[in-house]
């Protein structure tokens, strides 16, 4: 399915939720991509990080990766709509990034939904509205099945996913140059259900880059 606005994929844009109105969520662009290292970078951020989070070293080769892929994804993304990823921003601090993106070194047509949230932002309802944006986002994508996945003691999170209507099961999920990213797989969520969430979306023109 195309896109149901393609200014998703041309335009910068923020989204708000009526829940939340001092919480921004703005597109990922090139030039916000050092305020996504930022949250990545941040140990404090994933305290239920992975094995190969773990062992990821964030100097400045890994940073330039990280923003490699993202620029990979970023201008595919303008033919395929295969990827759409957000900063989190409460009153212009930015305490969080998420993203959606379809993996087909995993699986074609399959997207994961990734989110990390600084140590403030938890525990306010931050999370669960920005995992609600992602999957309306997941709607915009030429995808057919949409996943995320966690370790098994982040016990928030797992309970998170099963009220959004995802399932869980347990696999460990490697990734080709990452190596193991989750042992706990959410899966079967109707993603689509969420194509009419309940949020304002103001597009501002072309993405500067």
């Amino acid at each position: 399915m195309p896109p149901s606005d393609i200014r998703f994929f041309t335009e910068d844009w923020t989204i708000t939720v009526p829940s939340l109105p001092n919480v921004k969520f703005l597109r990922l662009t090139p030039l916000r991509s050092d305020e996504q290292i930022k949250i990545l970078s941040n140990p404090l951020n994933s305290p239920f990080a992975s094995p190969s989070d773990l062992a990821e070293v964030w100097d400045e080769e890994m940073k330039k990766g990280v923003k490699e892929r993202f620029m990979a994804r970023y201008n595919l993304s303008k033919t395929k709509y295969q990827a759409l990823e957000i900063v989190v921003e409460i009153d212009g601090e930015t305490v969080g990034q998420g993203s959606v993106y379809e993996i087909p070194q995993v699986l074609a047509g399959l997207a994961n939904i990734g989110l990390t949230l600084a140590a403030s932002a938890r525990g306010k309802g931050i999370g669960r509205a920005a995992m609600q944006v992602l999957l309306r986002l997941a709607n915009e994508l030429e995808v057919d099945l949409v996943h995320a996945g966690t370790m098994s003691t982040n016990k928030l999170m797992r309970a998170l996913a099963k009220s959004l209507g995802f399932t869980e099961r347990e696999e460990v999920l490697s990734i080709p140059g990452r190596g193991v990213v989750a042992d706990i797989l959410f899966e079967n969520v109707d993603y689509k259900r969420y194509k009419d969430l309940e949020m304002k979306v103001e597009f501002l023109g072309p993405v500067l880059e």
